[in-house]
């Protein structure tokens, strides 16, 4: 039998190896066959096209493995459109003889959609057994699938009956270990690798790599742990169930293999998956949870190491969306880059580039001795545990040191000690308040040093390290970095707390608690300068701080304190970064635990990601209204007379004016509102109203009231405060309580909005602005008298009736969101200590989203949770919308200088990394073509509805558009997917003409 020819590309290259196998194995039963095989990468060019088309026309059989749509083979078109025209010659019988047309087959990856749609259009026998027995053949992979595809093929193509096995299911899920030519039970795993008392690491990994052999980067990361004296499970698995293929899921892999009935029985879990687990299936949610323990990020890049290695981005933006962004949705703390994505050997059978991951053994090294690090953490009894507790100090003066945005710093560790005091942990000494704290601390070496002579330092310097330990420090790191700190600095120890060739580092231990001030980024009189440096080392001094709390304190956990600290703001990487990046030669592989605001992400992140911490994000502090004092309150007084003067009194209006400028000049509002004397007497009245809008905004405007302790639950007056601010714009579907009271009272906000300082006949007297400040004090008397009642929802209506008179649904709505929702969640500010205790006793502090609550945004409360970033319930965004709307006028324009007319239809392909990046610009192109705009809560700029825009406004057609989504699009924001959905749905039912709307 003369050989057959198969043409086989695929977009993702993992199962090139496996093809490898199947095609050798093929050929040593006799089989004859030449395959000609690439992968995406090879593609680059139109000469490479051009020849993977001809021999893909030359061949018997084609198949295109896609990895999402068309786009994802760079041949596809041209292929197609050769397919298509042979195929239309053989069907007219013209020649057919002399016109070869290949078998096509199109294999539609993971069953996404785009590519199953792609396979139903072009592919031969789409929908029949035929069809999906190549499906199940290439889905279950594997050399003896692959052998076995190509007999199937052969039978097909050259019509023999050889009896061909069908497609084998594959192991889904197994122990592998390299020790063992076989999966073993866990029972004989356990009994052989599993050492009593020895942490324990949990791997879980993609079955593929099993399949495929792709295990180099495995194999490092076992061999480590194991080198590291801990015992290790790995497990290969799909961690998403799926009918068609029978494995059992995610939480089956932890409950048989890393829990022993209700007890965790590994120590802590190392993901070198991408993605998300619990976005694609919210019913894993609870799952890490349950297990308990820290969850590793070990970033497996897709990226080469040059690429890494040669930038200063560090990983690609693809890999910060896949392997950072969404693993920190399922409580993830990011840590290394272990691998990376090579393709340098070319598969002799079939030439394709096989793609491999290949291992960073030092970066390997470095992520498993901080997850060992965590693990220890579990096993080590409180008395035992040495904590390093490291306030922020920017800049480093005595009068700045403890500095936290919204954070009383002192006052929470104070609070923090007696916890760990109640919990084990030897302290020695307690305080009465977090004033004493500080005073303690101002009575060691500080990193102020204009108060002390050197001598005097010395003497008070509770940490010192000779050069004895130093220079040992100093030797051991990379000879490029000792190099450009020498130039920075000079020569190790350099003068920056330095006495006698000793360095002083601040700070005072207390029991196995060492209490210590983050040493300063470089001198005081330049620290605006160097703080943010992309360039300047940190000290010697810097370096040798962090290695005296590792090496002579010997702590077991770090906790940083104060947001915006300079650790996570060093030279290097901007993730994912490496042994000379100076954020990751500072903390080394001490576990780093970061009480952080709930109310900055952004920062937060950078400190997730490049101090490799655990953030506990805590409460704000509580919000009030500003009012009006002092000079301030002197204008309004002045004004309130002018108001009742024109009415009830005109002739002291003349003595009443100059009195109101001249109070007005001493609170320098002049200079505020940018007016002179004379302009503002040649429209009295109307300079009145400017004055009124401006101290209506003043005295409206939010303002911290005093600063948040960790723990502690807002009480009485300041728990009323902070709840009527919660609630001030509306928060999802529930409505703002203040527009709530205005509406049912009358009055439209906007419409006081726009006349804080004016008076007029429907606001019966007053400014608008003095109609919004009582609204605001009935909203205070409402949740005041539920506090009264212990915020029991039963007395939310008879509460509305006693004050306002009356019974409205809307405000109902609010005080029963604050009853059931807000006061509970608030309350649960006790997590926020718990967590942290948890994170050092080794545990699983749990995710939770990032914002300000007092913007729309309540519900991301309750604190105390380790949070994260990308918030798909934003998306898009107000700027992704304009972009939207431009990127749609653009469209629609070329076209219809090019035709005549609008498009009836458009197909517009949204990838789930781009929606990451640009916060949703082609999901609102999408909206913008229908005619349907999002509509955002105000402040949270949370998607809270779809709005029509009319067909009057819009001034064009409706256009039928059809997104095609990628599969990490579809698991990453099922929320968008629905969104789409339901503006297609509401554009279908508008009762409107077909030249206008063809939906």
């Amino acid at each position: 039998m003369k050989p057959f020819t198969l043409c086989y590309y695929t977009a993702a290259s993992m199962e090139i190896p496996s093809l490898g196998i199947g095609v050798r194995e093929f050929q040593k039963t006799g089989g004859k066959v030449k395959v000609y095989a690439r992968t995406k990468s090879q593609l680059f060019d139109s000469s490479r096209i051009a020849s993977f088309v001809k021999h893909a026309l030359e061949s018997h059989v084609v198949i295109i493995s896609l990895h999402g749509g068309k786009e994802s083979c760079p041949a596809f078109d041209e292929l197609i459109a050769e397919i298509q025209s042979r195929r239309a010659i053989y069907a007219c019988n013209q020649a057919s003889a002399l016109v070869h047309v290949p078998y096509l087959h199109i294999y539609p990856t993971g069953g996404d959609e785009d590519a199953l749609e792609t396979s139903r259009e072009h592919s031969d026998q789409f929908g029949t057994e035929q069809w999906a027995t190549i499906n199940r053949y290439i889905a279950h992979s594997g050399g003896e699938n692959f052998k076995n595809l190509l007999y199937y093929l052969q039978n097909l193509i050259f019509g023999t009956e050889m009896d061909v096995p069908p497609p084998v299911k594959q192991p889904q899920e197994g122990i592998y270990h390299p020790h063992f030519h076989y999966t073993p039970s866990l029972d004989e795993y356990l009994a052989e690798k599993i050492i009593p008392d020895k942490p324990v690491v949990g791997l879980w990994f993609y079955q593929s790599y099993w399949l495929n052999r792709d295990l180099e980067h495995i194999d490092a990361i076992i061999r480590e742990v194991e080198r590291q004296g801990a015992g290790i499970i790995p497990v290969f698995h799909l961690r998403y169930k799926d009918a068609e293929r029978g494995n059992r899921g995610a939480d089956y892999i932890v409950k048989e293999f890393f829990m022993d009935g209700d007890r965790p029985r590994i120590d802590v879990l190392i993901n070198p998956m991408l993605f998300s687990l619990t976005l694609a299936a919210p019913e894993y949610k609870e799952l890490l949870p349950k297990l308990g323990v820290p969850f590793i990020q070990a970033i497996c890049s897709m990226s080469s190491f040059d690429e890494w290695n040669e930038g200063y981005q560090g990983i690609s933006t693809m890999d910060v969306s896949y392997a950072v962004a969404q693993p920190e949705y399922d409580g993830a703390l990011i840590t290394v880059p272990v691998s990376f994505r090579e393709e340098s050997e070319i598969d002799p059978l079939t030439g394709a580039l096989i793609a491999r991951s290949r291992p960073m053994p030092e970066r390997i090294h470095k992520m498993i001795s901080l997850s060992l690090n965590w693990a220890r953490l579990r096993k080590k009894r409180n008395e035992e545990k040495k904590v390093a507790i490291v306030f922020h100090n920017y800049p480093p003066r005595n009068d700045r040191i403890g500095c936290a945005a919204g954070l009383d710093s002192f006052e929470s560790i104070k609070c923090l000690l007696d916890r760990l005091k109640s919990e084990g942990y030897r302290v020695e000494k307690l305080y009465e308040c977090g004033d004493d704290l500080a005073k303690d601390i101002l009575g060691r070496v500080t990193c102020d040093q204009r108060w002390l002579t050197p001598e005097r330092m010395a003497e008070k310097a509770e940490a010192v390290a000779g050069e004895e330990l130093y220079g040992e420090w100093y030797r051991n790191l990379p000879e490029d970095i000792k190099k450009k700190m020498s130039e920075d600095w000079g020569e190790i120890p350099g003068d920056i707390f330095v006495h006698d060739k000793k360095m002083l580092f601040p700070g005072l231990v207390n029991g196995n608690v060492f209490i210590t001030i983050q040493p300063p980024r470089g001198y005081l009189e330049n620290i605006d300068k160097v703080y943010h440096d992309f360039y300047l080392s940190p000290p010697h001094h810097y370096l040798a701080h962090y290695r005296w709390i590792k090496y002579v304190f010997k702590a077991d956990v770090v906790m940083h304190v104060g947001k915006h600290g300079s650790l996570e703001w060093l030279p290097g990487k901007a993730l994912g970064l490496s042994d000379t990046c100076y954020p990751d030669l500072a903390i080394m592989d001490l576990p780093n635990v970061y009480p952080y605001i709930i109310n900055d992400p952004s920062e937060g992140t950078q400190a997730k990601r490049r101090s490799y911490c655990c953030i506990i994000d805590h409460l704000t502090p509580v919000f009030s209204n500003a009012d009006l004092y002092e000079d301030l309150a002197k204008v309004e007084n002045l004004l309130n007379d002018y108001s009742i003067s024109k009415r009830e009194d005109p002739g002291k209006l003349d003595i009443l004016r100059p009195m109101i400028w001249e109070a007005v000049c001493e609170a320098d509002l002049d200079k505020d509102l940018d007016i002179t004397e004379e302009k503002a007497f040649s429209d009295f009245d109307g300079f009145l109203e400017q004055l009124h809008a401006y101290l209506s905004e003043l005295a409206d405007t939010m303002i911290n009231d005093g600063l948040h302790v960790m723990g502690c639950v807002p009480e009485k007056e300041r728990m009323v405060e902070f709840l009527v601010q919660l609630t001030r714009l509306s928060n999802g579907d529930v409505p703002s309580l203040r527009e709530a009271i205005l509406k049912a009272d009358g009055y439209s906000y906007d419409e006081l909005l726009e006349n804080r300082g004016k008076v007029l006949p429907q606001f019966g007297g007053k400014t608008g602005g003095q109609i919004i400040a009582e609204a605001h004090e009935k909203a205070l008397l409402l949740v005041k008298e539920l506090a009264e009642k212990g915020f029991n929802k039963d007395c939310v209506e008879s509460s509305i009736q006693s004050l306002l008179g009356r019974f409205d649904p809307e405000i109902n709505k609010v005080l029963i969101y604050i009853c059931s929702n807000l006061v509970p969640s608030i309350c649960q500010v006790t997590d926020e200590i718990d967590a942290s205790i948890t994170a050092f006793s080794g545990g699983f502090v749990p995710p939770g989203p990032s914002g300000a609550p007092t913007r729309g945004q309540a519900d991301i409360l309750p604190t105390g949770r380790n949070f994260y970033s990308v918030d798909p319930r934003k998306i898009p965004s107000p700027a992704a919308w304009e972009t939207g709307k431009k990127l749609g006028d653009s469209l629609l324009e070329r076209y219809l200088s090019e035709t005549g007319n609008y498009p009836e239809t458009v197909g517009i392909i949204i990838w789930g990394g781009s929606t990451m990046r640009t916060k949703g610009d082609d999901v609102a192109e999408v909206l913008y073509l229908m005619g349907v705009k999002p509509e955002w809560s105000k402040g949270s700029g949370e998607i809270c509805g779809l709005e029509i825009i009319p067909h009057s406004e819009l001034g064009r057609p409706r256009i039928d558009v059809v997104p095609r989504i990628s599969g990490f699009f579809r698991d990453s924001f099922p929320n968008l997917v629905e969104l789409m959905d339901e503006a297609a749905r509401m554009v279908a039912a508008l009762e409107e003409p077909p030249e206008t709307n063809i939906l």
